[in-house]
């Protein structure tokens, strides 16, 4: 099993999308794959066309030590088992804030599961509090969604030093940052090339694929779908798929 977290301070910035596309695309190519949405906001879990409010349990009772993760699976219809976040979950984050051990939660959940899958992707919420830690410790690999446009190089930035304090204080000293993901990239700006050269000065990799920004994306969410089996021809799918080997080649 191998461990993806996609995770940015910034919120906006289409980590759902990319969690849900990559999951999808991953499994299309007859990988095993798991998402773990540990964003309260849910997003990914409803991109994959799971009602939270329909499952029980979710993440939720899995941070509460009331459920395995393995419980919490929700088995869609886009080859990827989903472990469904819920609104109730950023009530549970506080809760956790002063527990010993609150960081490795999710690496412990995973552990019975590591037969079972050969990818987990993890999408965090827009913040760097025990949720987005818990992905850190547990993930193999991490990735950084980032619009590129000027405020985020401070989140991105911001994002590096967090990442370092996990790997400095040896919570995780094997994370690898496979780079920077340029999402919902506006062709017609002229600010694109300069923000990712700012970035790359911060001493992280840019992938080579960028996302567009399109109305596919949002359209497919709405129908629970990620797009690449909603509009599977559509230019932006074909970028996922570029991502995807990408994320391949690299890790």
């Amino acid at each position: 099993m191998r461990a993806l977290a996609l995770v940015c301070r910034k919120g906006g910035v289409g980590k759902s999308a990319i969690a849900t596309n990559l999951a999808a695309a991953l499994s299309s190519r007859d990988h095993r794959v798991m998402l773990c949405d540990l964003d309260p906001q849910a997003a990914s879990t409803v991109g994959l066309g799971v009602d939270y409010t329909a499952a029980s349990p979710t993440l939720d009772e899995v941070f509460q030590g009331e459920a395995s993760l393995a419980d919490a699976l929700v088995v869609t219809r886009h080859g990827v088992d989903v472990a469904p976040a819920c609104p109730g979950m950023a009530r549970t984050e506080n809760a956790l804030l002063q527990e010993p051990g609150r960081e490795r939660i999710l690496l412990k959940a995973l552990v019975p599961l590591v037969d079972q899958y050969d990818w987990v992707i993890i999408d965090t919420p827009p913040s760097l509090a025990t949720f987005t830690l818990n992905a850190l410790v547990a993930a193999d690999f991490l990735a950084i969604p980032a619009i590129p446009e000027f405020p985020s190089v401070e989140a991105v930035a911001h994002t590096l030093e967090t990442i370092q304090l996990v790997v400095e204080r040896e919570l995780n000293p094997e994370l690898r940052t496979l780079g920077v993901i340029a999402n919902k990239h506006d062709t017609r700006t002229k600010t694109t090339a300069e923000v990712l050269r700012r970035i790359e000065a911060l001493g992280v990799a840019v992938f080579e694929t960028t996302i567009r920004k399109a109305v596919a994306v949002t359209n497919a969410y709405a129908f629970g779908e990620p797009v690449l089996s909603f509009d599977p021809k559509h230019p932006v799918a074909d970028e996922f798929r570029s991502l995807t080997e990408e994320v391949l080649s690299h890790a």
